[in-house]
């Protein structure tokens, strides 16, 4: 942890990605132990990756004058605001194809499917703000991204749930 908060956490892509894998780490340390490795856990991990990496980046954006006074090389302060939020857009582009492919290849049922076709519009919700591009859009999609991880745990849950009845 020291090594990524007084060195990779000022590295371009680095600092994100070393965030984002961070954060992921306790779910594939259950996945390893449980022995429960499969195409569509391994899709899910991808998709849960994606989303913190747009919350990352869009978080990012709005601390941009802090990041760059405390001298961390971030995505917004390096390329311009047109560039990352081509980068933004991508990415939750991208997140949505994953989410088509979770719902058509891997037989996701129940809530779960519910919540990945409802992530889809949610994700066009999120390009939509991104488009406007304001300090209040900005904050508007931060806070929709991260709502929609919670709502995604919820759905495990209720998924479980519903399998055991």
């Amino acid at each position: 942890m020291w090594f990524y908060s007084h060195k990779l956490s000022r590295v371009l892509l680095l600092n994100n990605l070393t965030f984002v894998s961070l954060t992921l780490y306790p779910f594939f340390g259950m996945m390893v132990y449980y022995e429960t490795f499969s195409k569509k856990v391994l899709l899910m991990a991808i998709f849960l990756f994606l989303i913190l990496l747009c919350i990352d980046i869009v978080k990012d954006t709005l601390t941009k004058s802090v990041d760059k006074a405390f001298g961390y090389t971030t995505i917004p302060n390096y390329f311009e605001n047109k560039t990352t939020k081509i980068i933004i857009v991508s990415l939750l582009i991208v997140t949505m194809v994953v989410s088509m492919k979770l719902i058509m290849r891997t037989g996701v049922s129940g809530f779960m499917a519910y919540y990945f076709v409802g992530g889809m519009f949610i994700m066009i919700l999120c390009i939509y703000l991104l488009l406007n591009y304001s300090r209040k859009s900005k904050f508007i999609t931060l806070n929709i991204l991260r709502l929609w991880v919670f709502v995604g745990i919820i759905a495990m849950l209720l998924n479980g749930i519903e399998s055991k009845f």
